[in-house]
């Protein structure tokens, strides 16, 4: 199984940047937040993607298990291993070896929410040219692509709220102001560093 992909490769990306990875942490360590979901949600909007507070909940349910199992513990061995103030050289292979692991599972999560992101992806893009498609056919002339600015909407017929994934992954996690600017202040921070363009 390959578990390199697009999404991966735009972690790697958002996560060297000092800020960010402190944003992820902070959520994570105080409110629980899953940062491969954080990175999941941006990646989404760095496509112009839209998603339901459901596609959040399925992501969520995707990886839950493998994060609470796998990834957690790992993540709790290796902060163990940081505290002990051993220098040999079998003590730091085997610390490493840890952060390895911990860094694999996190990869096989991603790989997870990847491959549930086409499902997603989809609902939206046909989302997207249904109303383009409405909007052509009542707005002859003056035709434009909806679909960088169709956050936020309702899909009546589905009762399908899309919103910013940062901001359905805020509501999810029923974070408070401060916290979803910190979310949105990630966003910012891609932005201005141009990972997305890449």
């Amino acid at each position: 199984m390959v578990l390199e992909n697009d999404l991966w490769k735009f972690s790697l990306k958002t996560y060297a940047h000092a800020q960010v990875a402190e944003y992820c942490l902070q959520l994570q360590d105080e409110f629980g937040v899953n940062v491969n979901l954080i990175l999941w949600c941006l990646w989404l909007e760095s496509r112009s993607i839209a998603i339901s507070s459901e596609d959040i909940h399925q992501a969520n349910l995707a990886v839950a298990l493998w994060q609470e199992r796998i990834t957690v513990p790992l993540r709790e061995d290796r902060r163990a291993l940081k505290l002990l103030v051993e220098d040999c050289f079998h003590y730091l292979q085997l610390r490493e070896q840890v952060k390895r692991l911990e860094l694999l599972s996190e990869q096989y999560q991603q790989f997870i929410l990847w491959r549930y992101s086409a499902s997603v992806i989809s609902s939206w893009q046909a989302y997207v040219k249904s109303e383009m498609s409405l909007y052509k056919n009542s707005h002859d002339e003056g035709f434009h692509d909806l679909s960088k600015d169709k956050f936020d909407q309702v899909d009546a017929e589905k009762s399908i709220i899309w919103k910013r994934p940062p901001i359905a992954l805020a509501y999810f996690y029923d974070l408070n102001e401060k916290n979803k600017r910190r979310l949105l202040g990630i966003k910012n921070i891609i932005t201005e560093s141009d990972i997305n363009g890449q």
